[in-house]
């Protein structure tokens, strides 16, 4: 943020940060170069623009004014996209680039990268990209910084960072979209590590698959010893553990089978068809939303593209010891039970029920099996799922319904 009467940016702002000018008085002067953001401290009239998408803002309070800032840096994040769109995706360099989006220094960070900068390539050639979404973090940043001179000192040249200062997996996800030069994206997970042949394999995928627009692995959770007792049999999907029965590659049909998480795979071509991921969903820090990947996959599949799950493509998921709780296995369930929903009522999957089967369930006196019942630890997952979960949905289902019973009677739906 530059002081009233600044004419020139300065030079040695963290990368990601915006270059804000704030004034007082513009004295009819244009925004000068260099400057991300020209906003005129205590509202007012200001001097017209000089040129198209570029002139002054007025701002009469500390709210407005960072409001202002935050809208701009997620219009330099969209436009970065939106240009690769317009581009058609035909600025591709490489055969593929491994997106990994980080918002905190995670002990399994280094590993994680430096299994895919180690990736073994027949005859191909693959980039890293690893988004820091949240530059300015004095420990992240130079926990990046080690990994990176590492990463220099074995394979130079494959790792890039690149810089999201908008909160959101989804928002660091479309940048890596964007900075991207390889025609296939493969995304790693920030605590996930890839066997050494992970790229080479997804990139032998959709060429042997031309019509394929996205594939997602196996993720197998490696939990910490001794195993926390959370950790129940059969509740390893609460930590990302995604699993199937396929042993090969496999084209699925219904939403339900789309791959997701910590390995997921498409062409740059057809993300940037559908317009990246959908920032409406993913997670924001440490919160336990998501459901990106699926919508994505879902948007692909209506434009054309197959849908395939392929077990080769397995990655160990490493999660941290302070993640095994009660308490995450709560949110988990709860979050996975409104994300489904949102996205039912976004039209993106069939709204296949509605408040009456919720309350049903709500009301039934028998105990769920599909949630499980035959132990206390099991009763307690239900309780998660009827007490909390249920509850929650309901609510927001019946919220809904008034809100659309309302608009209909003022005439603004149809």
């Amino acid at each position: 943020m530059g002081p009233a009467g600044a004419g020139r940016p300065p030079e040695d702002l963290p990368p990601g940060c915006l270059r804000v000018l704030v004034v007082r008085d513009t004295g009819g002067r244009p925004v000068p170069d260099g400057w991300d953001l020209g906003i005129r401290w205590g509202g007012g009239e200001v001097p017209p623009r000089d040129r198209p998408w570029r002139g002054w803002l007025a701002v009469s309070d500390a709210r407005a004014l960072f409001a202002a800032a935050e809208i701009r840096a997620r219009e330099g994040r969209f436009a970065a996209l939106e240009e690769s769109i317009a581009a058609g995706g035909l600025d591709v360099e490489l055969d593929a680039s491994v997106v990994i989006c980080t918002h905190r220094p995670v002990e399994p960070l280094a590993e994680a990268v430096l299994s895919a900068v180690r990736q073994e390539l027949e005859g191909g050639s693959h980039e890293v990209v690893l988004v820091n979404n949240r530059p300015g973090d004095p420990v992240l940043d130079a926990a990046i910084g080690e990994i990176l001179e590492r990463a220099e000192a074995e394979r130079p040249g494959i790792l890039r960072v690149v810089h999201c200062p908008v909160a959101g997996l989804s928002h660091a996800r479309n940048t890596g979209v964007a900075m991207a030069r390889g025609a296939v994206l493969l995304f790693l997970d920030d605590d996930a590590v890839a066997p050494p042949r992970w790229v080479d394999t997804a990139v032998g995928l959709f060429r042997d698959h031309p019509e394929t627009g996205v594939i997602g692995g196996h993720i197998r959770l490696v939990p910490p010893e001794p195993r926390p007792e959370v950790l129940q049999p059969g509740w390893e999907r609460y930590w990302s553990q995604f699993l199937t029965g396929h042993e090969a590659y496999t084209e699925v049909e219904n939403w339900w089978e789309y791959p997701w998480g910590a390995s997921w795979c498409a062409r740059r071509s057809v993300l940037l068809e559908i317009g990246g991921f959908r920032c409406r969903y993913g997670r924001v820090g440490n919160d336990f939303s998501g459901g990106e990947e699926v919508i994505a996959a879902v948007l692909a599949a209506r434009l054309g593209h197959r849908i395939a799950v392929a077990p080769e493509l397995e990655v160990e998921h490493r999660v941290v010891p302070e993640r095994y709780t009660w308490e995450h296995v709560r949110r988990t369930i709860v979050a996975g039970t409104l994300v489904n929903y949102q996205a039912q009522r976004d039209l993106y999957l069939p709204l296949w029920e509605g408040p009456a089967s919720t309350l049903r369930r709500l009301l039934s006196p028998s105990v769920d099996r599909t949630v499980g019942a035959d132990t206390l630890v099991a009763r307690l997952r239900h309780w998660y799922y009827r007490k909390v979960a249920w509850t929650r949905l309901l609510r927001s289902q019946l919220g809904d319904r008034r809100g659309r019973r309302k608009q209909r009677c003022t005439g603004n739906l149809a």
